[in-house]
């Protein structure tokens, strides 16, 4: 396997779990009072900016290459995992009128 090969099925499973983490918080976002609604939203626009930089640490190279391209894929991959395992608890857990706890 090519690491163009690699690298496009690590960029697939990212793009699979970012579909699902949208999913799951969109579900949780529509069963939220507005007020909780807001906060979930700002805690997700950090959390976005939280991966964006931790992924800049974990693979600071700029070149376009396939092997540098797999390993921010990677990083994406497994901070959005984490996410979406904490967004599908909420969901799970959903009570007291819509709160994650």
């Amino acid at each position: 396997m090519s690491y163009k090969q690699i690298s496009g099925c690590f960029h697939t499973l990212y793009r699979k779990a970012d579909q699902e983490l949208n999913y799951q918080y969109s579900n949780l976002s529509n069963s939220l009072e507005l007020e909780d609604r807001k906060n979930l939203l700002t805690a997700q626009r950090l959390w976005v900016k939280f991966r964006d930089a931790d992924c800049a640490f974990y693979e600071p190279r700029k070149e376009s290459d396939y092997l540098v391209s797999s390993s921010r894929s990677i990083c994406l991959t497994r901070r959005t995992l984490d996410r979406l395992e904490q967004l599908e608890s909420y969901n799970f857990r959903k009570g007291c009128n819509g709160c994650a706890w």
